[in-house]
């Protein structure tokens, strides 16, 4: 089996099992992806972005057919929960997730990282550590709870887009987001 063929088997039971599914075998199945996750997801993207073509790919090659929309990350949730789309391309695992959806092993490896100024370097270790520094991050991410379980301060946007904007801005310290999408929004703002 070819590498491509075991990751779009491995993805297809993620997808096709996060919820059960009403539709017939040959309607297309709608899933959600982030609208503003390069190189990810987003609708502006090559193909809807790196994790939405793997999963047409994965689907394909279970036989069935698929459609993506492109909301905001919160109601894309929203939209899994209540069974509007067959499920969530690019969510990653919690345990508050876990009691609603089903997932495969990780397609991708992606590292949350913290983003600080040059002119205000951070040098702490621990999270605790970051406690005087206000922290953005975009609702919904799965690692919140752990900042909030720290008890930082925490900034929180509704798209990565909007954390962007105000971390350029200055309007807190520290951006805490995944490693590739941030570097890539910073090179093209």
């Amino acid at each position: 089996m070819h590498l491509l063929e075991r990751v779009a088997c491995a993805l297809a039971s993620l997808i096709a099992t996060a919820l059960p599914l009403a539709a017939r075998a040959e309607e297309a199945l709608t899933f959600a992806a982030s609208d503003d996750w390069l190189p990810y997801s987003s609708a502006q993207a090559p193909e809807g972005g790196l994790l939405v073509k793997i999963s047409r790919a994965a689907l394909r090659a279970a036989g069935r057919d698929s459609h993506y929309v492109f909301p905001p990350w919160n109601r894309a949730i929203e939209e899994a929960r209540a069974g509007a789309v067959a499920g969530i391309v690019g969510a990653w695992h919690s345990a508050e997730r876990e009691k609603d959806f089903l997932y495969s092993a990780p397609i991708i490896r992606n590292d949350i990282v913290f983003f600080a100024f040059a002119d205000r370097p951070i040098r702490d270790q621990k999270l605790a550590d970051l406690q005087p520094y206000r922290i953005g991050a975009v609702r919904g991410n799965s690692f919140i709870s752990t900042l909030q379980q720290a008890r930082l301060r925490l900034d929180l946007a509704s798209s990565q887009d909007e954390n962007l904007r105000k971390f350029l801005n200055r309007r807190f310290d520290i951006l805490v987001d995944e490693r590739r999408a941030t570097e890539l929004a910073i090179r093209t703002h």
